[in-house]
């Protein structure tokens, strides 16, 4: 580099210019140095580029490869579950084939239906019972036991005789829902089964009761619904081939209800027209009964649906209105009582909805002027 500056400088220059050019040749030297050493980096972060390409592509595939994977388990997942279904779906049909024919009852959607709307008709004729005299009579009071009890019993002073027709229906029906259709009853003849329970020294007057309560049991405990009624109809096939069935509960509770409704009997009927409303009474309850057996011995889980409170929201599919009556002063919201319950079937698959059969019939508040 000297020689070359040397050239272009001729040697008889000044100490001066022998000064700037040590300069310029120290300058150039750090230059070239710093030149190699970018060049050494230069070069070093192309092979780093390089390997960083070539790690991405390795990563690249094996997300490729993963995403094959994992595709092909879901394939398998729900081909598996595909699988699952069939084998659940084959095992219902098999369980309920040979429930259906170890069982002597196969219950149809029509044969409930029937008994559910005859019921609701012999409810109607009983409350135009001519023993009745709910014109004259004004001081309703009903006990807890009673829907709404305190809204009732103010309808009741305020209504015409269309609406207490349509409070007595209401009533009726209450007593058959709480005392029947809404319990967990069992065929079972008292009187012979009695003798055992004594025996055994059991608290239960009704061999009814315990397996009720075991039922109930069963019920809270989240048992698979299947297991739950192949043990109901299988408790009956026994109760049945024991001979302890044949229950008179229908009677019972007819006379029960003829005390419970003795207070709208008009003190002029007849004893003819007593005599015969007390058998109306017991025909009442003999046919709830029968119902009541009659859905409990179906494969089928079905259930006469009462709202727990006096609003709809959310039940409209389950309710039809079929009267009016004036709002009770001083309440909010509306008000509403059902005259008679909806027939309901569960589904047998968990989580699907239920299908009506039968809507209740339901009275609906409107504003008082």
């Amino acid at each position: 580099m000297r020689s070359l500056i040397q050239t272009i400088f001729p040697i008889w220059q000044t100490p001066r210019t022998n000064r700037e050019l040590k300069q310029l040749t120290d300058d150039y030297n750090r230059l070239a140095f710093s030149l190699r050493h970018t060049r050494s980096e230069l070069q070093q972060a192309n092979s780093q580029l390089e390997q960083a390409h070539s790690e991405l592509h390795r990563a690249n595939n094996e997300v490729r490869q993963l995403n094959d994977s994992v595709h092909d388990c879901q394939k398998e997942l729900k081909a598996c579950r595909s699988e699952i279904s069939k084998l659940q779906n084959k095992e219902r049909s098999m369980r309920d084939f040979l429930i259906e024919n170890s069982h002597n009852q196969i219950v149809s959607d029509r044969d409930v239906c029937e008994r559910f709307t005859q019921l609701r008709q012999r409810i109607q004729r009983l409350a135009s019972n001519k023993a009745y005299d709910i014109e004259e009579f004004h001081d309703l009071t009903l006990d807890g036991k009673w829907f709404q009890g305190r809204y009732i019993e103010t309808l009741w002073n305020l209504s015409p005789k269309s609406g207490r027709l349509a409070i007595l229906r209401s009533l009726l029906f209450q007593f058959l829902h709480n005392n029947i259709l809404n319990l967990l009853h069992f065929d079972i003849n008292d009187k012979k089964t009695s003798p055992y329970l004594a025996e055994l020294g059991s608290p239960f007057p009704n061999l009814s009761q315990p397996l009720s309560f075991f039922e109930r049991i069963l019920g809270d405990c989240a048992v698979n619904r299947d297991i739950l009624i192949n043990w109901r109809l299988s408790t009956f096939k026994c109760i049945d081939a024991a001979g302890l069935g044949g229950s008179d509960s229908g009677v019972a509770f007819g006379d029960l209800m003829f005390n419970y409704f003795q207070e709208f009997t008009s003190q002029n009927a007849t004893p003819q027209q007593i005599s015969k409303l007390r058998n109306g009474y017991r025909e009442l309850c003999k046919e709830a009964w029968a119902l009541q057996l009659l859905m409990r011995n179906s494969l089928e889980p079905f259930e006469c649906f009462v709202s727990p409170g006096c609003r709809l929201r959310g039940l409209e599919d389950r309710y039809e209105a079929i009267g009016e009556i004036s709002h009770v002063p001083g309440t909010t919201g509306d008000f509403v009582f059902p005259i008679f319950g909806a027939l309901i079937k569960h589904n047998k698959v968990n989580g699907e909805s239920v299908t009506v059969l039968e809507k209740a019939q339901c009275i609906m508040a409107v504003p008082s002027a």
